[in-house]
């Protein structure tokens, strides 16, 4: 009984693998001859990338982000174009060339997928517009054939979406334990405690306020508003200086002069 199902499974087992080699002979090597391109997406995006100016100092005017574009197609020894235009959206602020970002063709040069790589990471240079200070701008690119050695990818993937600002909101996990160690929040002060903390390429943002100062670390604390207080103090010099008075906070906060003093 025991030699059958030996010789049964022995038989099973060729089986199966005369038809693995059938289906092997039976394929046939990629033969698409149109290449395409679109954006790659992050799996957990929500449609949307927004980015802010508002957790950078003043001095920062433009900043670079990436987007990705992904080659469906053959690789290719010669380097080829990509190519992106602009799509005003209806019913938004759209961001304006030259003014909320560099235009498009003073970057084309870079929007090139080299030779034998399958994608690039185009980059849009942000401009610090004050305008930004007021409202979100829309700056939202399509994917083109126009001057482009490619045809484009499936259609909800050749369009993207980027919201541009620089508004500064009140962290979400600013809490008691901030309010107490900061005595409260006010915008001037969350500005002046960015300024201050980037020559150490700190940002003051939600991760900030919650590692520092909901972490409990008194001496940490403590050595962030000595820094704090130490802009403060600069900052009112120079105001004292050209005959204005103490940094305060806006009407929002009641006016108030700004001070990281407990007591």
């Amino acid at each position: 009984m025991d030699v059958m199902r030996n010789i049964f499974c022995i038989l099973l087992l060729s089986g199966v693998s005369l038809y693995l080699a059938s289906c092997r002979m039976e394929l046939e090597p990629y033969n698409e001859t149109v290449d395409r391109v679109a954006f790659y997406f992050d799996p957990e995006s929500e449609g949307e990338e927004k980015y802010t100016f508002a957790y950078y100092p003043d001095n920062v005017r433009v900043d670079t982000i990436v987007v990705e574009v992904q080659l469906y197609g053959n690789l290719s020894s010669q380097p080829r174009k990509v190519n992106i235009v602009q799509q005003e959206v209806d019913g938004v602020d759209n961001a304006k060339p030259g003014i909320h970002y560099v235009p498009f063709s003073e970057l084309s040069s870079s929007y090139i997928i080299d030779a034998n790589e399958t994608n690039v990471k185009l980059p849009i240079v942000f401009k610090r517009d004050t305008s930004l200070r007021e409202k979100e701008r829309v700056l939202e690119i399509r994917l083109t054939e126009e001057g482009s050695d490619f045809k484009l990818g499936a259609s909800d993937r050749i369009v993207k979406r980027l919201v541009i600002s620089d508004i500064l909101l009140k962290p979400t996990t600013w809490e008691d334990a901030a309010d107490w160690y900061l005595n409260g929040y006010g915008l001037e002060k969350h500005r002046l405690m960015i300024n201050a903390a980037a020559p150490y390429g700190v940002l003051i943002n939600d991760d900030w306020v919650e590692s520092v100062m909901n972490g409990g670390d008194m001496g940490y604390i403590n050595y962030w508003i000595s820094i704090f207080k130490e802009e403060l103090q600069r900052v009112n010099d120079e105001r004292a200086s050209a005959g204005q008075e103490p940094l305060k906070e806006g009407i929002e906060y009641g006016g108030e002069i700004v001070s990281f003093d407990m007591y």
